[in-house]
């Protein structure tokens, strides 16, 4: 009745190391492309890791080349302990990373490719990610509702996390920020994040597919990202002060002016969307190379060049 591999991951850093777990709890691992295999299921148990329990996502490290995930899901013995385990010698030793997770199952989890600490993992609440390797996770929320989440992905160049859930379709979120976050950042009073460059897009609310409207119940609509610059910034509490932030050409012309209050996080702000009073939903600010500085409790302001394509 167990005879089933539910994972398998090749290491992108060195062709032929590949890792396998299965639905009984074992893990191997290769660095022959398959040649031989090695059986590591009870250095994983030493650990504390629990020994016949499904083995629901292996994923080999972008970073280091000997560093593995390893997760396990207790959800048909009814365990709903939360099971996340490192290595670092392929294998040799691992260390448990699931820290302050509250009790669900880990269907999934996933390494960012630019920050080595920042690591995702879907649950059967949600997503939660942390930026210290394991050591301490956040839920991951807003408006994504708790559901089982069975998959994740970055993509490499938009930085979104695109989420796979049971029963509550597919979310995506930017987390362009989160790949700058660090313990060292949480411990600064606001910080402005790098600024991502995004193409003009025009949206009419008036198009249609083909030559006929689609209306109704049968029509699914998911409302997209607005259009114009995402403007990420980090507040450690709230501002007693309104933080400014400045949009300026090269030449330090004043573009805009924008009041921020924040209570704490990090916040988004939407600069430059389409709008009716520009004309048709077209953009107020032409297409080229801006700067945006941050002011107010800040004694100085930071500048980011900003690129809207031509």
């Amino acid at each position: 009745m167990f005879c089933t591999i539910t994972t398998i991951d090749e290491s992108p850093l060195k062709p032929g190391i590949i890792w396998a777990g299965t639905d009984d709890g074992k893990v191997h691992v290769t660095s022959d492309s398959g040649s031989h295999w090695d059986e590591i299921t009870d250095n994983l148990i030493r650990s504390g890791a629990p020994g016949d329990m499904w083995v629901s996502r292996i994923v080999a490290s972008s970073h280091k080349k000997n560093r593995t995930f390893v997760t396990k899901s207790g959800y048909r013995e009814d365990v709903f302990k939360p099971y996340i385990y490192r290595t670092d010698d392929m294998g040799k030793t691992w260390k448990n990373i699931s820290g302050n997770l509250p009790d669900s199952p880990i269907s999934v989890i996933y390494e960012d490719k630019v920050n080595e600490n920042l690591l995702f993992v879907g649950n059967d609440t949600g997503v939660f990610f942390t930026i210290s390797g394991g050591d301490k996770w956040f839920p991951l929320k807003n408006n994504m509702p708790p559901v089982p989440v069975r998959d994740l992905l970055i993509h490499p160049r938009d930085k979104d996390l695109v989420v796979g859930t049971y029963g509550r379709g597919v979310w995506v979120t930017n987390i362009s920020p989160l790949q700058e976050m660090n313990t060292e950042l949480l411990k600064k009073k606001i910080y402005l994040f790098n600024i991502q460059s995004r193409p003009v897009q025009i949206t009419s609310p008036r198009a249609w597919w083909g030559n006929y409207h689609m209306t109704g119940d049968a029509h699914i609509r998911t409302e997209n990202e607005k259009g114009g610059l995402n403007i990420y910034f980090y507040a450690s509490d709230t501002l007693k002060k309104p933080m400014e932030l400045i949009v300026s050409d090269m030449e330090g012309k004043e573009i805009n002016r924008k009041k921020i209050r924040s209570s704490g996080g990090i916040q988004k702000i939407n600069w430059n969307s389409p709008s009716k009073k520009a004309g048709f939903y077209k953009f107020t600010i032409k297409s080229g190379k801006y700067k945006i500085t941050k002011t107010g409790e800040l004694k100085r302001g930071l500048i980011w060049p900003l690129y809207f394509p031509k």
